[in-house]
């Protein structure tokens, strides 16, 4: 099928369409006290229509044909606003809408459709939805704020600024450091926000979800220390400690692959297999039908500039340390390494040997296996000094999550010298 061809005729009806859309939505949410609202639909399509055509003089030569028909709408727009200020009515929402549709319009002419249909859909969407963005804005606390602007600062500001290429004989890359640590902020952060979001509501069940997408650890402490301040509710905190590590997975496959491309391919179905067993064995868990709120979450906001810190430090130690136990021992060094690491935060580890494309071997998705079983292990001892009335029951499904690890180690190394 031929790829439709933007003719100038297509695109002078896109510009109208889009203005249109905008000016319905103004005059949808045109109401007793709007009722000087100065623009609707007509005349955000004549807008559009106008940009259209300053776009086309544009086009012709005439290069003030865009700046002096931006100033026009300008004043018409200021213009509208002083009247309704003068009438007590404030907001320059209506206005702003004005300027952009014009802009739109002479975009349609001049750049590829994609952009104007985006800012189209965009635009109608922040004018519909005031009401919900207005009621978040006023849920959102100060930190969460903040938060968002780190966020910007280190995802677009630092990063393109840090120098893209490997120093010190262990090939520290500035660049890919900094990348782990607003990869793998990015999903604890959105995980944190839909937490703080949901507040009590959440469930245990939904709550170990979410939880496991920033520490499955974190995870498997809080619903210890929930099921010994409320016993009936056990077996529920054990079910949610058990989704938590379930989103250790996908969680690492994410962040590996972000690293290293070549992951993807290589990580995922055992990635999808070890997930896949850790939610059947949550799900065949005997709940009782006791409904409980959820813990306070563990996990602190991803964006804290403590937390990013301490992450792109022991990315860079686990970098160097594997680097050493490699030479030093060879696989031996990296796989009790990989078991030490267990101990603690094993993401630093999986994503250190996941850096470089040489790592995509046998060697480097054994050690993530058995790194990741021996966290299995320590987040298994973890609920169970907390929830020590089900031992016996956390040995059993942490146990078999854990051994579960061990067929898919023994098949890469099959699969290695076959």
């Amino acid at each position: 099928m031929p790829e439709l061809e933007w003719v100038l005729a297509l695109r002078l009806g896109a510009a109208l369409a889009f203005g249109f859309l905008i000016g319905l939505e103004r005059e949808r949410s045109k109401d007793d006290s709007d009722a000087l609202l100065p623009a609707g639909a007509r005349t955000f399509s004549l807008l559009s229509l106008f940009g259209f055509s300053c776009g086309w003089l544009h086009e012709y030569g005439v290069t003030l044909a865009i700046p002096v028909g931006l100033l026009a709408v300008t004043a018409l727009s200021v213009s509208g606003y002083w009247v309704k200020s003068s009438k007590g009515q404030h907001g320059f929402t209506t206005e702003a809408a004005q300027l952009l549709t014009f802009g739109i319009g002479a975009l349609v002419l001049l750049t590829e459709i994609w952009l104007p249909l985006a800012l189209t859909v965009v635009a109608a969407i922040l004018l519909s939805e005031k009401a919900l963005i207005v009621q978040r804005v006023h849920l959102m606390e100060r930190q969460d704020y903040i938060a968002v602007l780190r966020f910007l600062l280190v995802a677009f500001i630092i990063l393109p600024a840090l120098p893209n290429q490997p120093y010190t004989p262990f090939r520290l890359n500035p660049y890919t450091i900094w990348v782990v640590v607003v990869a793998v902020s990015s999903l604890g952060f959105g995980a944190y926000l839909l937490c703080k979001h949901l507040g009590d509501r959440a469930g245990l069940r939904l709550s170990g979800l979410l939880g496991g997408i920033v520490s499955s650890t974190a995870v498997s402490v809080a619903m210890g220390r929930h099921a010994r301040k409320h016993p009936d509710t056990g077996r529920a905190g054990l079910q949610a400690a058990l989704l938590g590590n379930a989103m250790l997975y996908p969680r690492l496959l994410i962040v590996a692959g972000l690293i290293q491309p070549a992951m993807w391919g290589v990580l995922l179905p055992h990635m999808a297999g070890l997930c896949a067993i850790a939610l059947i064995l949550s799900a065949t868990e005997r709940v009782p039908a006791i409904r409980s709120a959820a813990p306070e979450s563990p996990a602190e906001n991803p964006f804290e500039l403590q937390p990013a810190l301490i992450l792109a430090l022991l990315f860079v130690v686990m970098t160097i340390l594997t680097e050493l136990a490699h030479d030093w021992f060879g696989a031996e060094g990296v796989l009790g390494l990989a078991v030490l690491v267990g101990l603690t935060d094993i993401t630093p580890f999986v994503l250190a040997l996941a850096r470089d494309a040489a790592n995509v071997e046998t060697l480097a998705i054994v050690a993530m296996l058995v790194a990741m079983m021996s966290n299995t292990i320590v987040k298994a001892c973890y609920f169970a000094y907390f929830a020590r009335s089900l031992h016996r029951e956390t040995a059993m499904r942490f146990g078999l999550l854990a051994a579960a690890h061990l067929p898919f180690i023994f098949w890469i190394v099959a699969t290695a010298h076959s």
